[in-house]
């Protein structure tokens, strides 16, 4: 799976907007996602470390991605809807004297 950012627009509420091409499976597809700015912080060790939540309402189907079982309720096993989320660290090097 991979993301590809193509443009990025401030939202409400301090987060941003970042549409872009999803590929899963070699089937790319465009998801925009809810992304929130946590912060930074300066390490011991002299990097930056910035910290970001993303997430994306998703339709599995599209990426062909439509395996499934009927329960004996007769609910399915995978929902068609999936919430994509992302926790990350970007940790920036130090600049050289």
């Amino acid at each position: 799976m991979t993301f590809h950012s193509t443009s990025t627009e401030l939202a409400t509420g301090g987060h941003f907007a970042v549409t872009g091409n999803l590929t899963i499976r070699d089937q790319t597809h465009p998801v925009t996602l809810d992304v929130e700015y946590l912060g930074a912080e300066k390490t011991p060790w002299g990097t930056t470390v910035s910290a970001i939540s993303a997430s994306a309402e998703i339709d599995r189907e599209q990426w062909g991605l439509t395996w499934n079982a009927v329960l004996e309720s007769g609910g399915v096993v995978v929902s068609k809807k999936i919430l994509l989320e992302i926790e990350a660290e970007l940790v920036s090097a130090p600049v050289a004297a």
